[in-house]
């Protein structure tokens, strides 16, 4: 894949590890989406990821979206954690895409259960909406 902007290497952001201690409270974890977005959200999860769903596994630190392996899920998939890391610093996102045919994997993680429990209660709420409205409910 090629970067659409070449940058010098004086251009290029500077890495850096981060050793100092952060004082004062972790953040907050909550979703500040507005009605709207929420509304939008869901809609685009809906028509992008929801077709490609395969599974989904829980773990002690998070959970696995498995996804059919193909290019729309893959875009899908990318693009949602990449929003997702803009509002949810304080969890990590992973895509694997492993060899042969063998299926995606988006995976969600955080070292602090009420990130977990954050995710699962959104999860839970959004996976309900979507069966009580394919149930007409």
């Amino acid at each position: 894949m090629v970067d659409s902007i070449e940058r010098t290497r004086d251009e290029q952001p500077e890495n850096r590890v981060i050793d100092d201690h952060t004082e004062g409270d972790l953040q907050e974890i909550t979703c500040r989406f507005t009605e709207e977005q929420t509304d939008q959200r869901r809609k685009w999860v809906e028509e992008n990821l929801l077709p490609h769903l395969e599974t989904i596994e829980e773990h002690e630190d998070g959970f696995s979206f498995v996804f059919d392996r193909n290019p729309e899920a893959y875009t899908a998939v990318t693009e949602v954690a990449w929003k997702e890391t803009q509002c949810c610093s304080w969890a990590t996102f992973e895509i694997e895409l492993p060899p042969s045919d063998d299926s995606l994997k988006w995976n969600i993680r955080s070292d602090r259960k009420e990130g977990v429990d954050f995710f699962r209660e959104k999860f839970q709420e959004t996976l309900q909406e979507f069966e009580d409205a394919a149930t007409g409910d």
